[in-house]
């Protein structure tokens, strides 16, 4: 199993150390890591080689088409504003509403990027704020940081309210609750976020201090309007109207506040730029590209239901993956934010009185500079879907269960943020990833509750274990049906077989407590449903039934014992002890023999010879030791079973 966690983890790891330690270039890194996870996942994971393949490609055209396409759409049009000049009058014009570029931050920033990402989404709340950011002064890689944390906060009603919507069209769940409900999670972090970006961008509480009241102008405008939307109205609207309100407030108090901002927090302009004023009709012209992605991504959203609906049809779906379980992507060809940016760029374009000539000119340059992080993206997400077809991901998850024990819902997190990387972008599969987005919410909650019990309770568990030099063991453990109250009596009987005397009893609260907790989700987790925590208690023994394990707590001796008499007693049983699914398959034709053979369907003799069989097919199996060896006490258990009839008919005593 770690062989297999270090070498699933092995391309990130890399990543790691050839970004933050070689100083390799982002491009160069990747292809390796490429190269990397194509060559484990055909030689160690047995993914066909044109499966894997055409993984890569999955990745590689999820890449350019919507992200790449979003990127360079926002690059390009930047640089157009560049090359025709307007980005110099556009920049006049903000220092004409303050010359601070704190301020100038938390309009465009805050303001104008949570309204792209609640007209559009798809990046543009990243590219195009910070693109005009840098425009002002502000230092390119910390503008794209601090818009890229704000951004983490309202993408559940990013792009009209469509992953909200979608998640309470698929779930069955009302939608406005479901928007209270998500704004209520959401709602402090999305009140820091705007302290958060000028204290990233400004590099300290320095910057933070003296631009607090406008910060707290910038947030509560904001937040408060959202919320209220969130919980009225519902989930299109809420970054669309806190964003216009909080903008319409910043640029009014930006008129009484922080006039005079420090020399390393002012925009620099020069002394023509200073000097010279604009009209109304120069501005417009200089604004129209901005002006124009805002009015295309309006009349193309559902917000305009005949113009989105018509042009929202005008797609191509495709499978691309050659192996099982293929995930789809859709090409909408028209309706995608970064072809309304490149409509709306070359529009804004030819009203600046730039030529076709010189647009082409400009894209051409824009992917001559930036084929790098072109290729960057396409290597991580060619990456990442051969990690997760060929099974890689799920080998890192199942490593770090184990070793985090109840520990688990501390890195939980670590494991989420993986299964991102490998899922990235997948707006054509929107069912399932929203479905698991609710999960998580929920998930979170409950798992992050019961950890802080599980914190309380575990030392005091471990003490009372050492000073009664006792051991546990946990067996894996999956019911068909019937539930815990069943188990518990199985149990009792297999243990009685063995001579060891038990009696029911109700845990106490310090075992229960996380327990309950957590089976108010695990229906939802699993295909089975505990019914009541009970344990099963004997002489220097205690047996603990959980909803996917059965704890084993005692002396060393009597532990072993007991799990060598609950792998006998449990292999007539719908009680799964095996983890996988391969193992699985073995036990229930172990049980399938048994029960036929039991009936009299079948022959000792026929019986027998799948057993054979079963063996050496369970033996050939590529499963984990333990799993082989709860598999060959089953086996060896029904075998004894039929031969100890078979000597009984034939007169044989032993």
């Amino acid at each position: 199993m770690f062989l297999k966690f270090f070498l699933a983890i092995l391309p990130i790891l890399w990543l790691i150390i050839a970004l933050s330690v070689l100083k390799i270039a982002g491009h160069k890194a990747c292809l390796i890591a490429l190269a990397i996870t194509a060559v484990l996942a055909a030689g160690y994971w047995k993914l066909s080689l044109i499966c894997t393949a055409t993984a890569g490609l999955e990745g590689i055209l999820n890449a350019l088409w919507p992200i790449c396409l979003v990127i360079v759409a926002a690059l390009f049009t930047y640089n157009l504003t560049l090359e025709t000049g307007a980005m110099e009058l556009i920049k006049k014009m903000l220092a004409s509403v303050s010359v601070d570029q704190r301020v100038l931050l938390l309009i465009i920033g805050w303001g104008f990027g949570n309204f792209m990402e609640g007209m559009a989404g798809f990046g543009t709340a990243v590219a195009i704020p910070a693109s005009m950011l840098a425009a002002i002064g502000i230092n390119p890689i910390l503008s794209v940081i601090a818009c890229l944390v704000v951004n983490s906060t309202p993408t559940a009603f990013g792009s009209v309210g469509v992953p909200t919507v979608t998640l309470a069209s698929v779930t069955n769940l009302d939608a406005l609750q479901l928007s209270g409900s998500v704004a209520l999670i959401q709602v402090i972090l999305t009140f820091l976020s705007p302290f958060f970006m000028v204290f990233i961008v400004g590099k300290g509480f320095k910057a933070l201090k003296s631009v607090l009241p406008m910060v707290l102008i910038a947030s509560l405008s904001f937040t408060v309007p959202w919320f209220i939307a969130a919980q009225v109205i519902g989930c299109e609207l809420p970054n669309i109207i806190g964003s216009i309100i909080s903008m319409i407030c910043m640029v009014a108090a930006a008129r009484f506040l922080n006039k005079n901002p420090e020399p390393e927090y002012r925009v620099q302009l020069s002394g023509e730029e200073q000097s010279s004023g604009f009209t109304a009709s120069e501005g417009v012209k200089a604004w129209s590209p901005f002006i124009l992605i805002f009015l295309l991504l309006m009349f193309t959203s559902t917000l305009c239901p005949p113009i989105h609906n018509l042009i929202a049809d005008i797609k191509t779906t495709v499978t691309v993956y050659a192996g099982d379980n293929p995930g789809s992507l859709s090409f909408s060809w028209i309706n995608t934010p970064g072809i309304m940016i490149f409509i709306a760029a070359i529009i804004g374009g030819l009203i600046q009185g730039a030529s076709f000539g010189t647009m082409g000119k400009v894209l051409i340059e824009t992917l001559k500079k930036y084929w790098k992080t072109i290729l960057t993206i396409c290597c991580v997400m060619a990456t990442a879907k051969i990690m997760g077809y060929s099974g890689m991901i799920s080998d890192i998850a199942a490593a770090l269960v184990v070793v985090a024990g109840p520990f688990y819902p501390l890195i939980s997190p670590l494991v989420g943020a993986l299964g991102a990387f490998i899922k990235g972008i997948d707006k054509s599969n929107k069912k399932r990833f929203y479905e698991w987005l609710l999960k998580g919410y929920r998930y979170s909650l409950v798992l992050g509750c019961s950890m802080a019990v599980i914190l309380v309770c575990t030392p005091v568990i471990r003490i009372k274990r050492i000073l009664k030099r006792e051991i546990s063991k946990s067996m894996n453990m999956k019911v068909a049906g019937n539930g815990n109250i069943y188990v518990m009596n199985e149990i009792s009987k297999a243990l009685m077989k063995s001579g060891i005397k038990t009696v029911k009893k109700v845990p106490s609260k310090v075992y229960s407590l996380p327990t309950k907790m957590i089976n108010g989700i695990v229906k939802d987790l699993f295909d089975y449903v505990s019914d009541r925590e009970f344990y099963v208690s004997g002489e220097d023994i205690s047996i603990y039934i959980n909803s996917a394990d059965i704890m084993l707590e005692g002396k060393k001796e009597l532990v072993e014992k007991v799990q060598t008499a609950i792998v006998k007693g449990f292999v007539v049983n719908n009680i799964y002890l095996t983890n996988d699914d391969k193992s699985r398959k073995i036990e229930r034709e172990i049980n399938s023999i048994w029960l036929k053979w039991t009936a009299e369907e079948i022959s000792s003799e026929e019986a027998a010879a799948r057993l054979i069989k079963l063996t050496n097919q369970s033996f050939e199996e590529d499963m984990s030791y333990d799993e082989r060896a709860l598999l060959s006490v089953q086996l060896n258990e029904v075998q004894n079973e039929i031969l100890i009839k078979r000597q009984k008919d034939l007169g044989i005593s032993k």
